[in-house]
């Protein structure tokens, strides 16, 4: 663990050095947002409705701000940063230090979130707010917000871990991150919320982990009533921890059948 943090720091370190491309992502993000606002203002007075699919217009913005929000959370580049250094060959020394390949891009990836926090998250939230004042918020609700999102870190990097790990067998996994990208946005409502798609297909996201990493955290930040029960909570809770551990036993498995297929083929 002493030398999980050594490394933490390192990787801040260097991360900080890129400070400035991370928050041009401020300037990008309200624009959208604003888009969103402007569209879905239409739509709710068009339709002359103070609610739409259960959301107020104020909590259907922010599920798309919510939605960026989460983005700085979640997003990490393991599995390419994996399959890079398998097909250059830089793994060797990966390989070769004190501290395991988990462990290594865990704190990478860890490291990027604690920048993201302070560079894009926090200053993203006040300008959201700027765009429409989140009324529906309470201490409560964001306290709540931030701790499922930090299991939804884990969950996403875990299934970055895990594809990672495919390239060990293909060697390049851009393809494969390109389906994963594709198929977490679309079963986790990060493209638009899951009450526009039909029961049948939300019926299949309830037995996968990725409605976890967006949705349910995005539900909670809404603070939308039937997510205010503590039982709920804890029951979403509970099943992002569930899927936490089953995802770490698999990259435990398939870490021991991948290395043995490693290959330096770069230097």
């Amino acid at each position: 663990m002493r030398l999980f943090f050594k490394v933490l720091i390192l990787q801040m370190k260097i991360l900080i050095q890129y400070r400035t491309s991370n928050m041009l992502s401020l300037v990008g993000e309200p624009i959208s947002l604003l888009i969103i606002a402007a569209f879905f203002s239409r739509i709710y007075a068009y339709n002359d409705a103070d609610v739409l699919l259960g959301y107020s217009l104020s909590q259907m913005i922010w599920y798309f701000a919510g939605l960026t929000l989460i983005w700085y959370w979640v997003w990490n580049d393991t599995d390419s940063r994996i399959s890079s250094k398998i097909i250059s060959g830089d793994l060797v020394v990966d390989l070769l230090k004190p501290v395991s390949l988990f462990q290594f891009e865990l704190a990478h990836a860890v490291g990027i979130k604690i920048q993201s926090f302070f560079l894009e998250f926090l200053p993203s939230v006040f300008i959201f707010s700027l765009i429409i004042f989140p009324d529906f918020l309470t201490p409560e609700s964001v306290l709540k917000f931030l701790t499922v999102s930090v299991l939804a870190f884990l969950l996403y990097f875990l299934i970055g871990y895990l594809n990672g790990l495919a390239a060990f067998y293909i060697k390049s996994n851009y393809s494969l991150q390109s389906i994963k990208f594709a198929i977490i946005s679309l079963m986790a409502g990060a493209y638009i919320p899951l009450e526009f798609f039909p029961e049948w297909f939300t019926n299949i996201t309830r037995f996968l982990p990725f409605e976890y990493i967006f949705y349910w955290p995005v539900q909670i930040l809404l603070n939308r009533e039937q997510i205010r029960d503590n039982v709920i909570f804890f029951t979403i809770f509970r099943t992002q921890l569930g899927w936490v551990i089953g995802l770490y036993i698999l990259t435990r498995i398939f870490w021991r059948r991948a290395i043995q297929k490693f290959c330096a083929i770069g230097g």
